[in-house]
């Protein structure tokens, strides 16, 4: 397994990764998989291992994590897209601004009604707008990792195609937000298979 560039603060949740810390037990071949809140890349590396030939979109709006993603992918990017975009559930049809508590979005505007890279603006943590992304615009996909600090319950109902994913590994922020993972999930007919601190790894 490749080391990966990283701030070091970061390097223990890296490494966690890197050695298999999202492993489901499962084989699948050559799966979709969806990287909602990619951060630096050790998912993707480590799926892309994991499952060889499955084809990976990473999703990560903050601006450092970002760079490093795509540093730290280099030579997979024929199996690798990635997408610096915002994955939110928000839905507003009146264009009212709401305000996330998470740690990368301070407010956002009502989602676009397509599939969209650069459709409506976030303030990120730094200030700086980025694109988001409606999760009901996500593709299809066998694996769904999904961090998206703290706003699960907004992002995880609005994903179309759950009838579709075999393997569900989620970070849960929050005991609220477990709660409603494990009840959504549950009633999907995934089974939980391994929870660590905030980590839940689903799987049908």
């Amino acid at each position: 397994m490749r080391t990966l560039g990283c701030r070091s603060e970061d390097r223990p949740i890296v490494d966690q990764v890197l050695g298999g810390g999202y492993e489901p037990g499962v084989d699948l071949a050559k799966p979709v998989v969806l990287d909602v809140g990619a951060h630096v890349g050790s998912f993707a590396v480590w799926a892309a291992e994991r499952w060889p030939g499955c084809s990976i979109h990473c999703y990560e709006p903050a601006r450092e994590s970002f760079s490093q993603l795509l540093m730290n992918l280099v030579g997979l990017h024929e199996t690798i897209a990635c997408h610096r975009v915002a994955v939110v559930g928000l839905r507003s049809s009146n264009g009212e601004e709401r305000y996330l508590q998470g740690v990368l979005f301070h407010s956002l505007r009502g989602c676009s009604s397509e599939y969209s890279l650069v459709a409506h603006p976030c303030s990120s943590e730094d200030g700086e707008l980025v694109p988001f992304l409606d999760a009901a615009n996500l593709p299809p996909c066998d694996v769904f990792k999904l961090d998206v600090e703290g706003i699960e319950d907004e992002v995880v109902p609005r994903y179309r195609y759950w009838a579709g994913v075999r393997v569900a590994l989620v970070e849960a922020h929050g005991v609220r937000q477990d709660l409603f993972c494990k009840e959504f999930f549950t009633q999907r007919l995934f089974r939980l298979v391994r929870q660590t601190v905030g980590d839940q790894i689903w799987v049908r």
